[in-house]
């Protein structure tokens, strides 16, 4: 399954259903908050994970890193009062990351890659958007698979481990 806390953007969960869906994932949701203001809306996004939380008991959450962005920090911090039973796992975001230190990586197959490059060219309100753009997002692989010797990998932070 998968949540998108976002945003609202016109038209912007049929561009992450299709992204998602490219994927392999099915299973969507989308909450749908004003964009820049998810620090009003605290209180709503907190009872939403905490209705996922109860109901679907995660072992694994991702959720961004935290980084300078405010709608990020707001689901970053809520994630992590929520999902207290859970793995949390950020991932990398290139255009507003303060201080990424990866910690845990994934091995990504060529296939795997292409997969992803085609998955997120579903974004085209940031076409033109350099941290899009192919050749960055294979040299990003190809960068964490350095940490791991292999050709592409991807890479996260671990917030909390649960064995």
């Amino acid at each position: 399954s998968h949540i998108g806390i976002h945003g609202n953007y016109t038209n912007l969960s049929s561009v992450y259903k299709k992204k998602i869906k490219q994927l392999g994932v099915n299973d969507i949701e989308f909450l749908n908050f004003e964009t820049g203001s998810f620090q009003n809306f605290r209180q709503s996004i907190w009872e939403k994970m905490n209705d996922l939380n109860t109901s679907f008991k995660p072992d694994l959450v991702f959720t961004h890193e935290e980084d300078d962005h405010q709608d990020h920090c707001v689901v970053y911090n809520e994630t992590k009062r929520n999902f207290r039973k859970s793995s949390i796992v950020q991932y990398f975001i290139s255009r507003s990351s303060i201080a990424f230190t990866p910690n845990c990586f994934y091995q990504l197959q060529k296939n795997d890659l292409d997969a992803k490059i085609k998955a997120l060219s579903k974004y085209e309100m940031y076409e033109n958007r350099n941290y899009l753009n192919p050749i960055n997002i294979e040299s990003q692989a190809r960068s964490a698979g350095v940490y791991i010797e292999t050709e592409f990998a991807e890479m996260f932070k671990t917030e909390k481990y649960v064995w």
